[in-house]
């Protein structure tokens, strides 16, 4: 998919990874350039199913992360659920195969 972030598009992918810590689900965004960003992010004290995620939507994510959200609203799917992490709260998102 294409997403536009600072008024250039980058195509990316999304990578399916686990977070080590506690095997989780990570989805990593790449570009033909390697790592473009982490659409998620891991929040351990999180009540989460194993179909959920927390889904970053601050900082540089805020310009790219509702684009894969809307594009891709079929997959993911959001609970009404927020997360707090430090001074921001993490969007909470079923995950559909």
């Amino acid at each position: 998919m294409i997403v536009n972030f600072l008024g250039k598009p980058f195509k990316i992918q999304l990578v399916d990874h686990t977070y080590t810590d506690n095997g989780r689900r990570a989805i990593e965004a790449v570009c033909d350039e390697g790592h473009f960003g982490m659409l998620t992010v891991n929040v351990p004290e999180a009540s989460l199913a194993d179909d959920e995620i927390c889904v970053k939507v601050w900082s540089e994510n805020a310009f790219w992360a509702p684009q894969v959200l809307s594009e891709l609203r079929d997959k993911f799917v959001p609970t009404g659920r927020e997360v707090r992490t430090g001074f921001v709260s993490a969007p909470v998102y079923k995950v559909v195969s």
